[in-house]
């Protein structure tokens, strides 16, 4: 009896776990790479895009939120700026690709594209952390979003 109580009590324990775990954002997805290499591509094949990051982004990490009728792909790089504030300790979102089946709800975003049946919005972040000021500025953001391509 005090054995079947035990397995119960594991049973139920897990499954709370497991639907706890549910309930949360997706995580941050690591992205291999490198100090060596000079840029990195990223590449999404669901939502049919891929952009060729510089190498200021080693270490990245890029999370995917579906938001209905359209979805966010953030990207996070590292930062040493303790007072920068940001979603996770340590990274800062440098820029958001929203990919919508329409226009709407994309404000603050630039349009980067659009096929038949997809729009791509691009935004970075306002205001850059004290270690990216230097590095992040038009000519940056000009070179990412350059590399923006839609996959065949």
């Amino acid at each position: 009896m005090f054995q079947k109580s035990i397995k119960a009590i594991l049973v139920l324990s897990l499954l709370f776990l497991m639907t706890g775990c549910s309930w949360k954002n997706e995580p941050l997805v690591k992205e291999q790479g490198n100090s060596e290499q000079e840029s990195y591509v990223y590449k999404n094949a669901d939502l049919g895009f891929t952009i060729t990051l510089p190498k200021d982004f080693n270490h990245y990490e890029v999370q995917r939120k579906n938001l209905g009728d359209k979805t966010d792909v953030e990207f996070y790089v590292l930062t040493s700026d303790q007072t920068f504030v940001t979603d996770f300790k340590g990274f800062g979102k440098i820029m958001t690709i929203r990919v919508a089946s329409n226009e709407a709800g994309s404000d603050g975003f630039v349009n980067l594209t659009k096929t038949k049946d997809k729009f791509y919005f691009v935004k970075f972040w306002e205001a850059a952390p004290e270690d990216w000021k230097e590095r992040f500025n038009n000519e940056f953001k000009k070179e990412l979003t350059s590399s923006f391509k839609l996959n065949d």
